[in-house]
């Protein structure tokens, strides 16, 4: 039988040195074909390999945190449902608010629509209702004509009016323009979109219608309530149009 080496054995030393030796050399020899290869393979694929291991490294990082990585995903989730509710509530809101704002807008513009129509028909009557006055005044000049010729001496001035005006002041003027050769039987308060004039309707009454403008003007300066009159000329429905003077004006008596 054999004798066992000892542990100082120097046989065995020499072989294990050289085991090593070898491995050795076979690592560096492995090490250099790697490195080889590694020079070999194109940059982008080695930028792939590289990727590779980082994310099995990411993996493992997040095996480690994952619990931290994941609960932050939570709580941010989370807080994108609440601002996504938030911005959802005032969007409502901001809905119905215009919803409201519409159905008063409409509201007013129907009420301003029948405004417009009620206006639109009391200009519509009015209009009628000085064109019946205008052709009566005309057939009224005719008949009187027929019966006294010289009742007719007197220029017909018929008057409308508006504004902060007393029936009594209008009658004073009245009996006042009867006094220099005119006649206003009545005066009418009509509203409308007017201002102080005189209006005649054929050449030959311009001289007419300028002392009826001079005499008006006087009549309220007399009254501590100065007017601005203008004379024009207008068109007329009938063959013997009367004067008409229209006032819009204000005189507190």
């Amino acid at each position: 039988m054999a004798a066992q080496p000892g542990p100082e054995d120097p046989d065995l030393k020499a072989a294990q040195i050289e085991k090593l030796r070898a491995e050795t050399e076979k690592l560096k020899a492995e090490k250099t074909k790697l490195e080889q290869e590694a020079a070999a393979v194109p940059r982008q694929a080695r930028g792939s390999y590289w990727s590779e291991v980082i994310k099995i490294l990411g993996a493992i990082v997040l095996g480690i945190g994952g619990v931290v990585t994941a609960g932050g995903s939570y709580f941010v989730a989370r807080n994108q449902v609440e601002l996504a509710e938030i911005k959802s509530s005032q969007a409502n809101e901001k809905a119905k608010i215009a919803e409201s704002t519409a159905a008063a807008a409409e509201a007013e513009a129907t009420a301003a629509v029948k405004l417009r129509d009620a206006a639109r028909k009391e200009e519509a009557d009015a209009a009628k209702s000085v064109q019946e006055l205008r052709n009566s005044l005309a057939e009224l000049t005719s008949k009187v004509q027929t019966a006294n010729p010289d009742l007719l001496k007197r220029r017909l001035v018929y008057i409308q009016f508006q504004g902060d005006l007393s029936r009594s002041l209008i009658n004073e003027l009245r009996k006042t323009l009867e006094t220099q050769s005119y006649s206003a039987p009545g005066a009418e308060r009509l509203a409308g979109e007017y201002k102080g004039l005189v209006k005649y309707f054929r050449p030959e009454d311009e001289q007419a219608a300028a002392s009826l403008l001079k005499s008006t003007e006087a009549f309220f300066l007399s009254k501590g309530c100065p007017i601005q009159l203008r004379a024009i000329q207008a068109q007329a429905a009938t063959t013997a149009p009367p004067l008409e003077l229209w006032l819009s004006h204000s005189c507190k008596q």
